[in-house]
């Protein structure tokens, strides 16, 4: 933390950085599906970011959701 600290500009670290620890496995993975294949992945993608995601995010001992697959690539979140 101390190396990366002070490689980032002084504005960042004047807003201040925040860390989390990280499990390099996964404990629990949800795949949604559509049993009668009514719905493609980016819409189940699509349904998990905007239903689901944020309720699992909230579960006690939850750290971090991240999606993975069904077109959108962003990332920063992922289940």
């Amino acid at each position: 933390m101390a190396q990366a600290l002070s490689r980032l500009p002084s504005e960042v670290v004047a807003l201040g950085v925040t860390t989390q620890k990280q499990s390099p496995t996964f404990a629990v993975m949800v795949t949604p599906y559509s049993p009668d294949g009514r719905y493609d992945g980016l819409y189940l993608r699509n349904y998990a970011n905007i239903k689901i995601k944020d309720e699992l995010a909230r579960l006690p001992g939850v750290g971090q959701i991240r999606m993975f697959g069904g077109g959108d690539t962003d990332s920063s979140d992922t289940i």
